[in-house]
């Protein structure tokens, strides 16, 4: 199953919730110029395979759980602000 936001202006965050898609492996965001950062339940997805993220400019970090250890690649491109924890 794969799930695909592009150039969605309107989308500032995820729900707390997550996805209802247990069988999720790969999905893309691009062009959302709004969102600010990546959902906390990012690395519950445990059958994440691949994660494309483009020009999405206000993101600056990664999540505090940290992204699936499953992702096999993963791609982020044209980031200006992206830092990793240092916690």
């Amino acid at each position: 199953m794969e799930v695909v936001y592009k150039d969605c202006p309107g989308l500032v965050s995820f729900t707390h919730e997550g996805f209802h898609t247990p069988h999720l492996n790969t999905s893309t965001l691009s062009n959302c110029k709004n969102l600010h950062k990546f959902p906390n339940f990012i690395a519950s997805l445990t059958s994440l395979l691949t994660l494309f993220v483009l020009r999405c400019p206000h993101i600056e970090c990664f999540p505090h759980g940290g992204l699936p250890s499953s992702l096999i690649p993963l791609f982020i491109a044209y980031y200006d602000k992206l830092t990793s924890q240092k916690e």
